[in-house]
């Protein structure tokens, strides 16, 4: 299935059909709908994994209260850093579905020209995604965090205030 509006919403229902996990791996999370939902699954016994960029957009200040989501016993939280780039979008749920697309989970995302899959019992499809989940957590530079770090690399080709739209 492909959708190209109302993803906000299709993402939220699609997280609250997990019954046991939930694997995400996102450039930018800063969308407060997606947190919540996330923190509820978590607060009811789903299994959580994300990974996230340690950048400014995820970690300067003004984000989402990640040691909230950190600190819940069946949630477990990575980050990559500079010189490393995480650009997937992705989320696998319950080994059964995979979310895929060009969407951030960023508050401004709804506003943008964005798109989703939503690919169901493929085993293949999935094998591949948790396959490259797996790789990612290997090579992330904060593993299984149980707070945020107070600071992140200099990133020289970005200016800071650029990420307050985020």
């Amino acid at each position: 299935e492909s959708y190209f509006g109302d993803i906000l919403s299709k993402i939220q229902s699609e997280l609250f059909d997990a019954g046991r996990s939930i694997r995400i791996a996102v450039s930018w999370f800063t969308n407060y709908a997606l947190f919540k939902t996330v923190n509820e699954l978590a607060d009811k016994g789903v299994d959580v994994e994300i990974v996230i960029n340690n950048d400014l957009i995820n970690n300067g200040g003004y984000c989402l209260n990640f040691n909230e989501l950190i600190s819940k016993e069946s949630v477990r939280f990575y980050l990559v850093e500079y010189p490393h780039l995480l650009h997937h979008k992705f989320c696998i749920i319950d080994d059964k579905t995979v979310i895929n697309g060009s969407y951030n989970w960023t508050r401004f995302s709804g506003s943008n020209y964005e798109n989703i899959m939503i690919i169901r019992n493929d085993v293949n499809i999935i094998s591949a995604f948790n396959d490259e989940f797996e790789r990612i957590l290997q090579q992330a530079e904060h593993k299984d965090i149980d707070k945020m770090p107070d600071n992140v690399p200099e990133r020289p080709e970005y200016d800071r205030s650029a990420f307050k739209q985020y």
